[in-house]
């Protein structure tokens, strides 16, 4: 399927009353507002496989660097190395799972990931939970809200 960017309707918001309701209908909604449905199960397959696949490359131009430049602190960076960076981005995925589907009530438990094989490998296994996931999902199901926990 080709992605195509589609305008934005910001018709959508209110004209008069305060921010969050919509005159229209009187239902109150915090900004943004989003469509119940907003989501299907295939846009988020879609979306899932072209982020993995520009994660997929990252790691692979990461092989270009030194194991030194992959655990050098760089100041400012978000989190402190190149090697921390991505275990952060692909964690944050797990952490989704588990809000997803257990329900979150404690953390999960990274492997350890010293090189790059070993971020590549948890990269994929975290990408097939949240493929299978979305593959059985229905679209109210990608669309209930869920609780966060920080």
């Amino acid at each position: 399927v080709a992605w195509r960017a589609r305008p934005t309707n910001v018709s959508s918001r209110p004209s008069s009353g305060p921010a969050g309701v919509s005159s229209a209908s009187g239902i109150t909604r915090g900004w943004p507002r989003y469509h119940p449905g907003m989501y299907t199960a295939s846009s988020l397959l879609d979306i899932h496989a072209r982020a993995h696949e520009s994660l997929r490359r990252l790691i692979q131009l990461c092989r270009t660097l030194d194991e030194g430049a992959l655990q050098q602190p760089l100041a400012g960076f978000g989190f402190p190395t190149v090697m921390r960076q991505l275990e952060h981005t692909i964690a944050a995925e797990l952490y989704w799972q588990r809000v997803l589907t257990p329900g979150y009530h404690t953390e999960a438990t990274l492997p350890a990931l010293p090189h790059l094989d070993g971020m590549e490998a948890f990269r994929r296994q975290t990408a097939d939970i949240t493929r299978a996931y979305l593959a059985a999902a229905s679209d109210a199901e990608v669309n209930t809200p869920r609780t966060m926990v920080s």
